[in-house]
């Protein structure tokens, strides 16, 4: 489920009249089997805001089902019992304004922020089905009595966990062809994250003690089966050697032609290292001359500020200079050889 936060809309949006036509484009089970939901104008109202906001009709996907969602299941808690009772910080409040004045502040010991808002959620609504409620505290029990296995999935594993409701946000926004900010390093965190699963996953089943206790793993271990066939397709599109370097490329033997062009990158990037090195003897410094990488000029040569001036005093080779790091004393500068290979 994905948090949305509070704001105002146009009161058009609200729009029950025709949420019936919108369901049918989004939902991939007949709108005919949800009679009960139909009549419920003011949560249809509700519902076509909240798909006009998130703009889920533009990708024209029958990927969602329609549920009731059953409110009597859970208590009921408006703003003014959550002041009275402390459970989030008050703003307002001088005294209760932190987290340590808060419900909510001694209970956050969450390491990750899929977590945070869990818990949040569950302040806000809290359940009141009793095995829902013994089964949390039957989980909280058992980490509170093995602080060894609560100390590794914290630190070992829920630490480097990234925020997947946000992940997956982005890349729904690609597959809708909508403005997005997703990258490969996206698709990297996702695989990272697979890896941690598994991890985590087998270091369960390694480390808890009763059979009757292995329940807290079940979950994970019916995920993972559709993340392994993820997982799979992203080592075969992805570079992952160069991932490890922080650059995030696609894998060049996923297409011949990435292939073939790759290749040609390599070829050229050896003649520049080839290069860097005679300009380096031109020059005659004794400090190394670098071959770096730059957003206005594809690729320059830096050197020592003292050294590269009195070298290109005495060298025949045309050198332009690009700038001057009087911090670091150091010159950026190229020449044409180098020019016409970053075209």
């Amino acid at each position: 489920m994905q948090a949305i936060d509070h704001q105002l809309v146009n009161k058009k949006e609200y729009d029950a009249a025709n949420a019936s036509d919108m369901l049918r484009i989004l939902l991939k089970d007949d709108l005919n089997h949800k009679l009960e939901e139909t009549e419920m104008s003011l949560a249809l109202g509700c519902l076509s805001a909240a798909v006009s906001h998130l703009r889920l009709h533009s990708s024209g996907e029958k990927g969602f089902t329609l549920e009731k969602y059953t409110l009597t299941e859970y208590l009921r808690l408006d703003v003014a019992a959550l002041a009275a009772l402390n459970v989030f910080p008050q703003k307002n409040h001088e005294l209760l304004s932190g987290s340590a004045g808060s419900l909510y502040g001694l209970l956050n010991q969450c390491k990750t922020s899929i977590g945070t808002r869990l818990l949040k959620q569950w302040l806000k609504q809290p359940t009141t089905r009793h095995h829902e409620i013994e089964n949390r505290l039957s989980i909280v029990e058992y980490l509170h009595n093995n602080e060894s296995l609560r100390s590794d999935l914290q630190s070992v594993y829920l630490k480097s966990f990234p925020d997947i409701e946000k992940l997956y946000s982005k890349f729904y926004r690609v597959h809708a062809k909508l403005r997005n900010s997703a990258q490969l390093l996206d698709c990297v965190k996702v695989y990272n994250m697979i890896g941690t699963l598994e991890g985590m996953c087998q270091y369960l089943e390694d480390n808890l003690s009763d059979d009757q206790d292995l329940h807290l793993v079940i979950p994970l271990k019916q995920t993972l089966p559709e993340f392994l066939k993820l997982k799979g397709m992203l080592e075969e599109c992805i570079d992952l050697s160069k991932a490890k370097q922080n650059a995030y490329v696609i894998n060049p033997n996923f297409d011949p032609a990435l292939k073939e062009l790759t290749t040609e990158l390599r070829q050229i990037r050896k003649r520049m290292e080839s290069m860097k090195q005679s300009v380096q003897d031109d020059l005659n410094t004794s400090k190394r001359v670098d071959l770096v990488e730059s957003n206005a000029h594809g690729y320059m040569f830096e050197v020592d500020k003292k050294e590269g001036d009195a070298g290109m005093r005495q060298s025949r080779n045309e050198y332009k200079i690009l700038s001057m790091n009087k911090n670091k004393r150091v010159m950026s500068f190229t020449c044409e050889e180098l020019k016409e290979l970053v075209r």
